[in-house]
């Protein structure tokens, strides 16, 4: 009885964590400084990676981790990228482009967690990506849309990433694709822009 107590009191603050976290998504978008929020972004992604570190298998956590360091390498680090570029500063450009290239690889570390590795690479390599997709309308186009973002955000910084996927270059346009077409309004629109600029 004591075991199960101190297991069911571990769980009411982890689960409390993660509704937080939950809730903290409304309250960034909400923010109207966009210092404020960078700064609310870098500290969400500490607490969730601790949390989907103390509990691997919640795919809840690893949902907001997909979405929260897509958001962050596309809506904050490239903006760095683009700034540098302006101002002439290639080496300050090129050390923001490999920040925003790990946001995005962390992204898609997450999001090939919750997808299942094994199934989701067997499907990237044999060209069946559109088919596999189609078989998980679960998985909702808010993630598919963001694991797209993030999958071709690391090609648009490091341009030499589409040489070393080969194939698997077009997975991000697939999964930005399926997450159109369950939900064309998914992620504020991003996935149609995405597309575009693809």
């Amino acid at each position: 009885l004591f075991l199960l107590a101190a297991g069911c009191a571990t769980a009411a603050p982890y689960d409390a964590e993660v509704l937080l976290a939950r809730h903290g998504e409304d309250a960034l978008a909400a923010m109207d400084d966009l210092e404020a929020a960078r700064v609310d972004t870098i500290a969400r992604l500490g607490r969730l990676e601790e949390l989907v570190r103390a509990a691997p298998q919640r795919a809840d956590v690893r949902k907001m981790l997909v979405v929260s360091w897509a958001r962050y390498g596309l809506l904050f680090v490239e903006d760095d990228v683009d700034d540098a570029r302006e101002r002439g500063d290639g080496p300050t450009a090129g050390y923001h482009a490999m920040r925003a290239r790990n946001a995005y690889e962390r992204a898609v570390h997450h999001g090939r967690e919750l997808l299942g590795p094994a199934s989701f690479d067997v499907a990237a390599q044999n060209d069946t990506m559109g088919g596999w997709l189609a078989g998980r309308a679960g998985d909702g186009p808010e993630l598919l849309a963001w694991m797209g973002a993030a999958w071709l955000g690391r090609i648009r910084v490091a341009p030499e990433e589409r040489k070393q996927l080969g194939p698997q270059a077009h997975v991000g346009e697939a999964l930005l694709e399926r997450s159109v077409a369950l939900d064309p309004k998914a992620a504020s629109g991003w996935p149609h822009l995405l597309l575009g600029l693809w």
